[in-house]
């Protein structure tokens, strides 16, 4: 009976580490993987080889630095707030009709709209997203 407890709670706890995304304090904040691949990906040097692959990383109006990505699953854009990446929009893709694997790195036309609602100005260059990454992802 013990050894299923531990099991029941060590898959629990894996679960939720490996999640891509949990609410905290009332807001989706992207982890694992999608927090990995915001904290530490580059847009200018992310490939098709990526779990998750950052498309762009730009400012909203509030100043806050948002990238969106793509991953297996789900696209998105998720904007740094509080140290970590609150989540502002998250699409699931639509399974390929066969069941095939989807590789990640297919832009979502939802979530480009979304971008296109939120940018202000240009998307960062590869000097200003290496500017933006050495400083932590800081808003203005």
């Amino acid at each position: 009976a013990a050894a299923l407890v531990a099991g029941l709670l060590g898959g629990y706890a894996l679960r939720e580490t490996l999640a891509p995304v949990t609410e905290q304090n009332g807001r989706m904040v992207a982890t694992g993987a999608i927090a990995g691949a915001l904290d530490t990906q580059l847009a200018s040097t992310s490939t098709g080889e990526d779990s998750v692959r950052v498309r762009l990383t730009f400012r909203d109006a509030s100043g806050d630095v948002c990238r969106s990505f793509d991953a297996r699953a789900v696209s998105g854009v998720a904007c740094r707030e509080s140290g970590g990446w609150s989540i502002r929009a998250l699409f699931a893709h639509d399974g390929p009709p066969d069941g095939t694997y989807r590789m990640a790195g297919t832009a979502s036309p939802a979530a480009v709209a979304y971008v296109d609602t939120i940018i202000v100005g240009e998307a960062f260059d590869a000097e200003a997203e290496k500017r933006a990454m050495q400083s932590g992802w800081a808003s203005r």
